[in-house]
């Protein structure tokens, strides 16, 4: 958990068009647009398994939201495993 408060993730959107449509120009891909594929991960799922195995003990993982430059370096850390300290969970 992110500071203590809520688990973070990513979300991966992926358009769907129609099958064998022409997608040469923006309007192409408008007219031809069936949705969109989402995949929504848990950072800590995907980092945990990985930090979780014998051969990571000296791993250090930190994700930082480097989009916001208002934020101190401390406000920027979204997820942190390994080192000194335990997995988040």
């Amino acid at each position: 958990k992110a500071n203590g408060d809520r688990p973070w993730g990513f979300l991966i959107a992926l358009p769907v068009y129609e099958p064998g449509a022409t997608l040469a120009t923006v309007a192409d891909r408008r007219d031809n647009l069936l949705g969109f594929a989402i995949g929504v991960f848990r950072v800590r799922d995907i980092v945990g398994t990985v930090s979780a195995k014998p051969s990571s003990e000296h791993l250090e993982l930190v994700v930082k939201d480097q989009t916001d430059s208002d934020l101190d370096d401390k406000e920027k850390v979204l997820f942190e495993a390994g080192g000194d300290q335990p997995l988040a969970g």
